[in-house]
């Protein structure tokens, strides 16, 4: 676990490998995920850095 960063979200702004995190954890905290960065038509330039990642 917490190895190849697939899970990676931003809690209240800060990267965090949810794979280890209780869900309970995130209770009322803002949380973001590589969807935010681009949009079903166009993929960002992070979505297609992680795509060849993995």
């Amino acid at each position: 676990m917490e190895q190849c960063g697939a899970c990676m979200v931003l809690v209240d702004g800060e990267p965090t490998n949810s794979c280890v995190r209780a869900a309970a954890e995130f209770e009322g905290r803002q949380i973001e995920t590589v969807e935010i960065f681009g949009n079903p038509e166009k993929m960002s330039d992070i979505q297609q850095i992680l795509l060849k990642k993995m």
